[in-house]
């Protein structure tokens, strides 16, 4: 379900949901992607995609986590990966291979 279609479903404005959402007894993991509504519309929008992704994640978890930090190095060696108001970024140095960290703050 997309952003917008949650909010409408819930009777709230687009723009006020994810405060809105902290009513509810739903676990963190339900509402969080609420505050992406672009993610949210490419999942719905190719559940196709979405399913293979579980999928991956469920079979392929330590393969999928390697290409999540291969990634996040790409983007830090760009200059996109950086510490905002939004998130913290931390790289820590282990044995073998280097493992980039990233939360919101």
């Amino acid at each position: 379900m997309s952003s917008l279609a949650l909010s409408l479903t819930l009777g709230l404005s687009p723009a006020l949901h994810p405060d809105a959402l902290q009513k509810y007894s739903w676990h963190a993991s339900m509402k969080s992607p609420t505050a992406l509504p672009d993610v949210l519309s490419r999942m719905n929008g190719g559940l196709a995609s979405t399913q293979k992704l579980g999928d991956a994640f469920l079979g392929q978890q330590k393969e999928l986590f390697d290409a999540v930090q291969a990634l996040r190095h790409k983007a830090q060696a760009a200059g996109h990966l950086k510490r905002n108001e939004r998130q913290t970024v931390k790289t820590a140095a282990q044995p073998s291979p280097q493992v980039i960290v990233t939360a919101t703050s």
